[in-house]
């Protein structure tokens, strides 16, 4: 036989496998039934290895021995001359291997031969092997081997398979052999606990699928199996039930009864590309027609709808959030035949409501007992809690939710603690975690990954807002205000226009009424967030901002709520973002001594963050704003991840104490030196910038570059790294998503590391190093595509090799895994740089003046 395969490609999470891995002799079937066998399979999605004259040798090729233990099935076509390939037989001997190492199912097929020939090796398999014991000779070593091939033959022929006498035609053998590999692997899928989907379900994989079957059944009795109209019914519930989950779930056990079936995945996701919808539409009707076709038009011809209206079909639309996504994809192929089905699941009711479909199902959230269950299942791994957690069980309800991901994952942290854990810990199990799909700087709409994130710190307490600079209008105009009334509402503020929207609110540059101080006003819809269950990210938000004072992060002025909105009052940065900002560059990038400036400047807020026990998450140049002096400020902190931090002393190393002798390469003017632009913490070192040596201009403490070197002892440094952080969200925007989130192995505060190498590559090269042509290549190439850097623009070497330090794939390699922000700032790269008068520095471009027009107010029921 032999066959030839493009290598597997890999998949984000785990290894792709194949479906079926087909054994025959090349010259006896491959033309023929093999072929046919061939297409019937991948007429149903069953991906099958078949090989295309691989190279012969007297051993069998590593690829296939590959091929066939990464299979699922494999199917044995025994015909006249198989036994006459010792490539067949040491391939049957191989799977059979498979079969009692690894369960593997092995399916034979007779084709035109007679079962007991195989299993007594007559007639033409006698031929056979007369004639390999007489090339082999007296060789001890290959007549084991044939008693070897004897005894599999045996084996294989002992198995449940089909004959092809029995078949009244090859069309029928196939058609039964295609049913019967499907049914046995939805079986094989069942136990193994449906581990491997090619989509990826809200529950991020099938384990432990407490109340699933319940569910796929409630969807199956809507379907109506078997009668012959056309139904199209809809799953419809909040995000982590289980929708994605529920809808594969009755596709992979109804699939077989259908002509042709497809999943079409995350199709709002699909929508948001341009022409997205076109192409799903023509992947529609090229699986449907199983050929491959191109739209190019709206009207499609007679002759295919003719051949649309004599399949019967299975198609499911998951993730759907917008009517006319359905209506685009049916536009002109909405008739199909007798009998076929269409699901879709969707978190909008109102979508299955207008598009008239002919059931809903609407998903339940988990009772007690099914909480109770999976809750157990994946804390203590048992389906009851243990004696020391019945009161924790009798709180978990409200602890925890009945949303199945929210369940699960809070039960997989306190899983991760050890057995003392307290109930009152369970306030850290209900964090939501999202993935950010846009990349505009005005929106960051996101797609939720449904899964929910731990938090080992319940809340960051700060009762008082304070400025980061003195002599702030800002701040005295508000203090003023607050004199003046007491606690400032949305009274106070004049909204004068929206200057961007979020996945949680929009922003609206404002005015504090009559003092012509503006600021940045984040207006949140708190029923929206609560229907969506987003209420938690905009409290983690507002909790991180009270928490923070650093000159590179936002201040919150003051924060108030109404009946209806959340307000959150930050500083308003008028020049934009730094997306924006590189955009405008020549050539759309920065200059190497800019993006040293601005990512020297993100470092300190980042080595802050870290410090307080703030994951950040969402670092992007559409996250970095630029104030109106020119420096940055990050923003957005309602996907970041708190948790516990343990300061460490450690020494410095030698060659950082020499790096601080040398001149800073920033200008420092003496303008730096007012009481508007610095602290007193500008001049004299903090701890969240780490000692330094300062050179003096006089001679007398001149001192030479070897006298300095043998007195100077290795300083002390605080290094305040979360690095027992731990989350298993799947969090983040595509390009800048590390490898250990996209493979689900859970991730640490090493993520951020990784996502300042890929923003430090934007900035100099003007785009990201793992950007594909859609978002699911784009997580392909973090996994598996290895670092490439463009010609031009031309940059350092130690700009380079800064950015191959970040961007290691394994997280306990990467630059700053251990050691944090103090790695990255010892880099040669910032060689010269004086950390503690950074922020005295001349940016590389500071904003013109914005002009404020004042503008009709929109109104409070306008604001979200």
């Amino acid at each position: 036989m032999g066959n030839s395969s493009s290598t597997p490609s890999c998949t984000i999470t785990y290894r792709e496998k194949h479906d079926v891995f087909l054994s025959f002799r090349g010259q006896d079937t491959r033309q023929g039934f093999t072929s046919h066998l061939y297409a019937g399979l991948r007429r149903k999605q069953i991906k099958t290895f078949i090989d295309y004259e691989l190279e012969r040798g007297d051993e069998i090729s590593p690829v296939l021995l590959k091929a066939i233990e990464e299979s699922k099935i494999s199917v044995i076509i025994f015909s006249n001359d198989y036994a006459s390939s010792k490539w067949c037989l040491d391939e049957l001997v191989k799977i059979l291997e498979c079969k009692k190492m690894n369960g593997q199912i092995v399916i034979p097929v007779f084709y035109h031969v007679d079962p007991s020939d195989v299993r007594k090796q007559t007639k033409s398999f006698g031929d056979a092997f007369v004639k390999h014991e007489q090339d082999f000779g007296k060789d001890n070593d290959k007549k084991l081997k044939v008693k070897r091939w004897r005894t599999a033959l045996t084996d294989a022929s002992n198995l449940s398979g089909w004959d092809s006498s029995t078949a009244r035609s090859e069309y029928e053998l196939v058609e039964q052999i295609v049913k019967d590999i499907l049914k046995k692997s939805r079986c094989s899928k069942k136990r193994n606990n449906l581990k491997k989907s090619n989509v990826r379900s809200v529950s991020g994989d099938f384990r432990h699928l407490v109340g699933i079957d319940s569910r796929i059944n409630c969807v199956k009795s809507l379907l109506f199996i078997g009668k012959l109209d056309f139904k199209i019914i809809g799953i419809w519930g909040m995000g982590g039930l289980g929708k994605t989950t529920i809808a594969k779930g009755v596709f992979d056990q109804i699939s077989s009864e259908f002509g042709a079936c497809h999943f079409f995945a995350n199709v709002r996701q699909e929508s948001e590309i341009p022409n997205g919808l076109v192409h799903l539409r023509e992947k529609v009707l090229s699986k449907i027609l199983d050929e491959e076709y191109v739209v190019g038009t709206i009207d499609i011809s007679e002759y295919i709808k003719d051949k649309l209206r004599r399949r019967k079909v299975l198609i499911v639309l998951d993730d759907v959030d917008n009517v006319d996504q359905i209506k685009i994809l049916s536009e002109g192929i909405d008739q199909f035949g007798p009998g076929s089905r269409i699901i879709i699941t969707t978190r909008n009711k109102q979508v299955l409501r207008n598009y008239s479909v002919n059931d809903i199902y609407d998903i339940k959230a988990f009772d007690d007992h099914e909480s109770l269950q999976l809750f157990c299942i994946h804390a203590f791994k048992q389906d009851h809690p243990p004696n020391n957690y019945k009161e924790f069980a009798k709180v978990l309800e409200n602890g925890v939710g009945t949303a199945s991901a929210k369940v699960r994952d809070g039960a997989s942290s306190l899983a991760k603690t050890s057995g003392s854990a307290k109930i009152s810990d369970r306030a850290g199990f209900v964090e939501s975690g999202e993935i950010s799909t846009c990349r505009g700087s005005t929106s960051s709409d996101s797609t939720s990954s449904d899964v929910s994130d731990e938090s080992t710190c319940s809340s960051f307490s700060s009762s008082v807002n304070k400025p980061h600079k003195a002599n702030d209008a800002r701040w005295v105009a508000i203090q003023a205000v607050r004199s003046k009334d007491g606690l400032l509402g949305v009274g106070h503020f004049r909204l004068l226009r929206k200057l961007g929207c979020g996945d949680i609110g929009s922003v609206y540059l404002s005015e504090l009424s009559g003092t012509k101080c503006y600021f940045a006003m984040k207006v949140m819809d708190k029923v929206s967030l609560s229907k969506r269950k987003k209420l938690l990210r905009a409290q983690t938000e507002r909790e991180i901002l009270q928490s923070l004072d650093h000159p590179f992060l936002p201040t919150l002025y003051t924060h108030f709520e109404t009946d209806k909105f959340s307000c959150l009052v930050m500083e308003f940065c008028p020049g934009g973002d730094l997306h924006i900002l590189r955009q405008r560059q020549p050539g759309k990038h920065f200059s190497e001594q800019a993006v040293k400036f601005y990512i020297a400047e993100v470092l300190l807020a980042m080595e802050y963050l870290h410090m307080l026990g703030i994951v950040y998450r969402d670092l992007k140049p559409e996250n970095v704003l630029v104030r109106e002096d020119g420096h940055i400020m990050l923003s957005d902190f309602d996907l970041s991840l708190r948790c516990a931090v343990s300061p460490t002393v450690v020494k410095s190393s030698s060659n950082e104490s020499e790096s601080l002798q040398k001149n800073p390469v920033y200008c420092v003017q003496s303008a730096c030196i007012q009481p508007s632009c610095i602290q007193p913490s500008c001049i004299a070192p903090t701890t969240c910038f780490g000692p330094r040596f300062f050179s003096s201009k006089s001679k007398k403490n001149e001192k030479s570059k070897n006298e300095m070197g043998n007195k100077v002892t290795p300083l002390q440094e605080l290094i305040v790294e979360p690095t027992n952080a731990r989350s298993m969200s799947f969090v983040g925007t595509h390009e800048y998503l590390a490898p250990e989130i996209i493979k689900g192995e859970g991730h640490g505060s090493a993520v951020d590391w990784w996502t300042f190498g890929i923003f430090l590559y934007e900035l100099l090269f003007g785009k990201t190093p793992f950007k594909g042509s859609k978002n699911r290549a784009t997580l392909f190439n973090v996994v598996g595509q290895p670092l490439r850097f463009p010609e031009s623009p031309v940059v350092s070497f130690s700009a380079r090799d800064l950015i191959k330090g970040l961007l290691v794939k394994e997280p306990q390699h990467r630059l700053a895994y251990r050691r944090g922000a103090t790695e990255i700032k010892q880099h040669p790269f910032f060689q010269g740089v004086n950390w503690a008068l950074i922020r005295c520095a001349i940016p590389p471009e500071i904003p013109k003046p914005v002009e404020i027009k004042h503008i009709p107010a929109p109104s409070p029921s306008t604001a979200a």
